[in-house]
């Protein structure tokens, strides 16, 4: 006949084990937000699309897109109002988009720690917009992101980038279904037409 009873073993077994283990190693440290997690959501919202994420994902202050090969008919000052207004009108407009880049740390680089701006590595990009089923737009090129952040434990936004992307540097042949353009040429495409319709 057992003459101890099971909680009272139960209980002894629970203090064995606490004593064995000792007291419990202190919480993780959260990981700091990095900028590789920013571009994974920018290029999130252009495959969705979304504009509200890509719109989050910028931050007005000092925003500015500068174009390697300069692109007639863009305006003098491209900011953030310029850059969500040709995203927005992209994607309402366009049958299909395709934004593709590896948005990791190891691709992207990783900022000193405490910094509060930082620019990528010089990234591979393609971007392939469909104008319709049969008509697409095909950008492929070198990408230079700038990214800030008000403080050390703020999220990173990014606060604009060098677009080389363009003919030149693309693995795609022009043909009647295919235009080979940049990134900055096919978003004032359709910033013009955004701007035509409200005139």
């Amino acid at each position: 006949m057992d003459l101890i009873p099971r909680r009272v073993r139960w209980a002894a077994a629970l203090a064995l084990a606490a004593a064995a283990c000792g007291p419990a190693p202190p919480a993780p440290k959260p990981a700091e937000p990095s900028p590789a997690r920013t571009l994974y959501r920018f290029k999130l919202a252009y495959n969705t699309p979304d504009p509200k994420l890509l719109a989050d994902s910028l931050t007005p202050a000092g925003f500015g897109v500068e174009a390697e090969e300069p692109v007639p008919g863009m305006p003098a000052r491209w900011g953030y109002d310029e850059e969500v207004a040709a995203s927005r009108e992209l994607f309402a407009r366009a049958y299909h988009v395709v934004l593709d880049f590896t948005a990791t740390d190891a691709a992207v680089g990783k900022p000193t720690p405490g910094a509060l701006s930082f620019s990528t590595r010089s990234m591979d990009v393609t971007l392939r917009v469909w104008r319709d089923a049969n008509y697409c737009f095909y950008a492929q090129g070198p990408v230079t992101f700038r990214l800030t952040r008000p403080a050390p434990a703020a999220s990173w936004r990014i606060a604009g980038w060098r677009d080389g992307t363009g003919p030149a540097h693309a693995d795609a042949v022009a043909n009647a279904e295919t235009r080979l353009s940049s990134w900055t040429e096919v978003k004032l495409y359709y910033w013009n037409l955004g701007c035509e319709e409200n005139e």
